[in-house]
Order: C-alpha cells, then structure tokens, then sequence
C-alpha cells in the first residue's frame, strides 16, 4: 500500500492519516468500532484497483482532536476525506459500524456514490441484535488494550473454523496491539450508532448494493443482512457459510477477488459476486429476522424489534 498522506475535511478533520493506492474510481473503506487501517489486512493487500483507507478520529494514527458522535458527523467525514482527495465518484464498503454510516451515505449523497458493498454491517436501532455476551463484550474499548480479556471475550465474538484457529487469535491480536484507540472517541461511535437508524433510510439507496454476511456472526446475525438486501431497492445478499463477524481478515476468504470483480465490472450484475448473491423475498426476510428476534430474546432484542416495526 502506498505511504499514507494526511488529510480531513474543512469541518476540522483536516489531521485524519487517510491511505490511498492507485488511481482511478476509489473504493472508500470505512472501517468498524474501534478498529484502525492496519485491521484491513489481508483483504486490501489483495484488492484490485484503487482504493482508500483512513482512521476515524481517535482511531490508529488519526488523532481525537475533535471526537464525533452522531452518525451525521461520521457521514460527513467519509464524504469530506473524498472530497479533500479530489474524487467527486466513489464507490463504498462500509465494515460492520462502517457499514452503517455507508447506508447513510449512500442515501444522502447519490451523486458521490456509485456501487456499495456492507460487510457484517450494522443497522443501529431497528437491528436483529447479536448474543447479549457478544454485545457486552464490545461495549468497551478493552479488547484492544487487554489480551487476556480479548481470549476471554472472543468465546462470544467468534464463530467458524477461521476465527477459532490459534494462529487467527495470535494475528488478531498483535494487528489489534498496534493502535489503541482513544476511549472517548470509541464511547463517541458506540453513542452514533445507538443513538441512529438505518432503517427509515434503506428505500433511498439505489446503487447496486452488495452485502456479505457470515452465516455464523454472532455480534451482527445474518437475520440483519437479509433485511438490507430485501428492503435496499438493487442490493443481494452474499452469504458466507462458517463465517462470523471477522470475515474480512481471513486469509483464505476469497473476498476481495469477489468485492473486486463487483468493483470493476463495466455491468456489476455481469460480475460474479453479483450472480452467486441472491435476492431475498418477503418471506426469506420475515424468517431470518424472526429467527433472530428468537435467539435476541432480551430486553434490548424487544426494544430493536419495536423500533424496526415502527420505522417500517
């Protein structure tokens, strides 16, 4: 990956560490709670054509001078790093919290987005919530700080051969011992997304939106990808069998070859991520997320079920 160069917004993002290779059509990489540019590994060593990466506020080399806390905040951010790296198109994947600023993005500014891809993303309220330990464990920054409470805690997090396998702890937690984010601005994008929904916003993305989702995500159940895909107008659904919330740092996934080739074809329903995803009816959606609402049932489950009934 090319060095990384410093740039931000004119609204005081202007210290954001932002990394972008090749040239052409970007693909803006909006990373999940807490995590920093080197997480991307090894997903964008394998990606095909330009692309941008770039720490949140407080996150990796990007410092808390200012620590955000709405969704808005986070959207203009996205959409202020293009700009300041003078791209007016840009296509989009939004990773688990980054995911859910993606979807806001996409519906508030279609002239910059082109094509969208959400892995494990985040919905806010109105979500299929995961296990109450999985959500527990992530309500604090100490996975990051803490390797013992990362072995602890990644009993609840993790799912698949890939996320279990020794030497995936090791790399996980080395990659994560390299940045530790700020707290205030980690409690500052646990504040945005509980405090925002993607829900209301799905009918206004019409870009091609492909998702992927790890059949066994514990932290994001699959039951949230098959209501994105059902209610986002041009949007399919990738499931990953033997996967959780980790997909994008297998080392064997094969993502990127299938993001990439979404990317790059001239006609994305040509490519062949898009033809091996697959539309999902009514009927697919309401039983995924009843199975979900099933296994959340606790008090924050109930709470998300009535916000999405009432946004719908």
């Amino acid at each position: 990956m090319a060095d990384g160069s410093e740039s931000g917004s004119d609204e005081g993002w202007s210290s954001l560490f932002v990394q972008q290779r090749g040239e052409g059509l970007p693909l803006l990489m909006l990373n999940g709670l807490g995590a920093h540019h080197r997480m991307w590994s090894p997903f964008v060593d394998d990606l095909r054509g330009p692309s941008v990466v770039f720490d949140w506020p407080g996150m990796g080399r990007s410092p808390a001078r200012a620590r955000p806390r709405s969704m808005g905040a986070f959207v203009d951010i996205a959409a202020a790093v293009a700009r300041r790296l003078g791209h007016d198109r840009i296509d989009v994947l939004g990773y688990s919290f980054g995911g859910a600023v993606a979807v806001h993005l996409a519906a508030a500014r279609p002239d910059l987005v082109r094509r969208v891809v959400l892995v494990a993303p985040t919905l806010g309220w109105g979500a299929v919530v995961g296990g109450p330990m999985a959500l527990a464990s992530l309500a604090t920054p100490l996975r990051y700080y803490s390797r013992t409470y990362l072995n602890f805690t990644s009993v609840f997090t993790s799912a698949g051969r890939s996320e279990h396998d020794p030497e995936f702890l090791e790399r996980s937690a080395a990659v994560r011992r390299l940045y530790r984010p700020d707290i205030g601005a980690y409690f500052g994008q646990v504040l945005a997304l509980n405090t925002s929904s993607v829900v209301p916003h799905l009918p206004q993305v019409q870009q091609p939106t492909l998702i992927v989702h790890g059949t066994g995500d514990p932290v994001v159940p699959a039951a949230n990808g098959y209501l994105l895909a059902h209610q986002i107008p041009t949007a399919r659904l990738l499931p990953v069998a033997d996967a959780g919330h980790l997909l994008l740092q297998y080392r064997t996934s094969g993502l990127a070859v299938e993001v990439g080739g979404f990317l790059s074809a001239d006609d994305h329903a040509q490519s062949r991520a898009w033809q091996k995803a697959t539309t999902v009816s009514a009927h697919q959606m309401r039983a995924a997320v009843a199975r979900g609402d099933l296994f959340a049932a606790q008090p924050m489950g109930m709470l998300n079920a009535l916000a999405r009934c009432a946004a719908s």
